[in-house]
């Protein structure tokens, strides 16, 4: 057995994981078109950096889960100014308490703040960053681990192309990793 297929075996004995697929450069370069040319519901640029990261890796893999399966516990949505300034950010529920306490910011939802007093240059654009996803190490020859969530158009060619049935309770995610 070797390593891509180690890591697809142990994915889907994973707690919350419904089914994981070796992706191949098609459905990888058709995701990568809906992941360039999505907008916010209501408009807004969306730029999926995490998936344009997982597309520098070597190996990528598509997991469709429950709410059961443990993403790592770190930001990925940010809303940023063309030059670079963060004015918002998805807040984790370890750091709620800490944000709460403040009066700098804005709730936007849940789990989103907004700071007023920080502005950039141009417009505002909502950017989705991978998260590290060290447990890749682990596997002799992997390195650079991440794990995505892709948007909507995305998550639906995923689900048809591996006959995943369309279910609001089962999301889809990337992992992608390097092969040393």
């Amino acid at each position: 057995m070797n390593v891509r297929e180690a890591v697809l075996r142990d994915l889907r004995s994973t707690k919350g994981v419904v089914n994981a697929e070796l992706m191949d450069d098609d459905i990888s370069c058709e995701v990568e078109y809906f992941e360039r040319n999505t907008k916010t519901q209501v408009g807004l640029e969306f730029r999926n950096d995490g998936y344009l990261e997982a597309m520098r890796r070597q190996v990528r893999i598509c997991i469709f889960c429950t709410e059961d399966f443990e993403f790592p516990e770190a930001p990925s949505m940010y809303y940023m100014s063309d030059d670079g300034i963060v004015m918002g950010h998805e807040v984790m529920q370890c750091e709620m308490e800490a944000y709460l306490a403040r009066e700098d910011l804005v709730w936007i939802s849940d789990n989103f703040i907004m700071y007023p007093d920080r502005t950039g240059c141009g417009d505002g654009i909502f950017v989705f960053k991978g998260k590290e996803y060290p447990g890749i190490e682990a596997y002799p020859g992997c390195t650079n681990g991440i794990i995505t969530i892709p948007a909507g158009p995305s998550d639906l060619a995923l689900k048809s192309r591996y006959g995943i049935e369309n279910r609001r309770e089962i999301a889809t995610a990337v992992m992608a990793f390097d092969l040393i």
